[in-house]
């Protein structure tokens, strides 16, 4: 029997484990118009963020944070030992930068005195929804194809 049938046959649903599995979670917002949903200290999930606002895409010139790459940021602490783990996507699987930007990433996180575990992810896909504000203006300013989503 899988994990999900035993789930399933103690009368569980897939609703009630991704309830359980959110609780402590809250959400921050590192920068307006992003949030980043966080688990653990307040203090050092702060920390971890202002970190990672130093990573720059070198492509595009805004940080990690402000382009809405990171999605979760968790933070545990095992003897003695601050683990950061960090769920987050680039603007498209296919980065050409892709090793600089995790190798800087890593950096950053253990530079603030965290073991950093990266977990990349492309799903949900990255758009510019998730964008601060400030980007967004930018990108509306300065790229005559780009359309900020419309209500329907």
């Amino acid at each position: 029997m899988s994990k999900v049938d035993s789930v399933k046959s103690r009368g569980l649903e897939s609703k009630d484990l991704e309830s359980n599995a959110l609780k402590g979670f809250y959400e921050l917002q590192p920068v307006p118009g992003v949030v980043v949903k966080c688990k653990g200290e307040k203090q050092q999930v702060l920390k971890a963020l202002n970190a990672l606002k130093t990573v720059k895409d070198p492509e595009i010139g805004f940080d990690v944070v402000g382009l809405g790459l990171v999605y979760e940021v968790v933070i545990t602490v095992e003897d003695g030992v601050k683990h950061c783990y960090v769920k987050h996507t680039l603007t498209t699987p296919f980065c050409p930068l892709m090793p600089v930007i995790l190798s800087q990433m890593q950096d950053a996180l253990q530079n603030s005195g965290f073991n950093p575990v990266l977990d990349l992810v492309f799903e949900p896909v990255w758009s510019v929804e998730r964008a601060s504000d400030e980007v967004k203006a930018f990108l509306k300013e300065n790229m005559s194809s780009f359309e900020e989503p419309c209500d329907s």
